[in-house]
């Protein structure tokens, strides 16, 4: 008994091992396939909403994936005009951020504390920092240049949302309380998205009102 419970649990951590490297390997397909998932568990309840206020099924799916475009190019948009204007203030913000450091050594050694200006700059390597933010930003636009996949996804998700209650219907016919407890774990998932959507964009919105004053 020993033997077998032994060559399960390799069975599994060998089962885990595949899977967590399939995921790594098709890391960016694995991302745009969350991201997916995750803007279709928002806007599905939009869309129960719409069917509920009787607009037709085709209506309000169009109707649906428009918004969804438009806010996509939107923040495309938004995301593409913040990240040039940043990259074109990249060296001044490097030459205030040294300055900044600099005038801070200066005000501690006048203090009389024995501070070594060569090392702290040597070890803070300024080009260093501001060329790994370089990257962090071409990764972002890489990834932008992927929305058409994202919006596919979701158009495909939202497709497939009626259909599937149905499939979850026949699949837990024979045990209710499955079907109940999926739901309510649906349920729960749809209202983290939705609040922390919300207070994402709460966040950024008092951020840009307290840098544009």
């Amino acid at each position: 008994m020993d033997a077998i419970n032994l060559k399960n649990y390799f069975f599994y951590f060998a089962s885990f091992v595949v899977i967590i490297a399939g995921m790594k390997m098709a890391s960016q397909v694995v991302v745009i396939l969350f991201l997916a998932i995750f803007i279709s568990s928002i806007f599905s309840s939009v869309l129960n909403l719409l069917q509920r206020k009787h607009f037709p099924k085709i209506v309000s799916y169009f109707l649906l994936l428009l918004i969804v475009i438009a806010l996509g190019f939107m923040f495309a948009y938004v995301i593409n005009i913040s990240l040039k204007d940043f990259l074109g203030n990249l060296p001044s913000y490097e030459v205030k951020l040294r300055n900044l450091v600099l005038n801070t050594i200066h005000f501690a050694q006048g203090y009389g504390l024995e501070i070594d200006k060569a090392k702290i700059m040597e070890t803070l390597n300024f080009g260093s920092f501001f060329g790994v933010t370089t990257n962090i930003i071409g990764s972002i636009s890489a990834f932008l240049s992927k929305f058409l996949l994202v919006i596919i996804g979701v158009a495909f998700i939202l497709a497939e949302s009626k259909s599937f209650q149905t499939k979850l219907r026949v699949i837990f016919r024979n045990n209710a309380k499955k079907l109940e407890h999926f739901n309510l774990f649906s349920f729960n998932i749809q209202k983290y998205f939705v609040v922390k959507t919300f207070t994402s964009f709460l966040t950024g919105f008092i951020v840009t009102i307290m840098l544009t004053f």
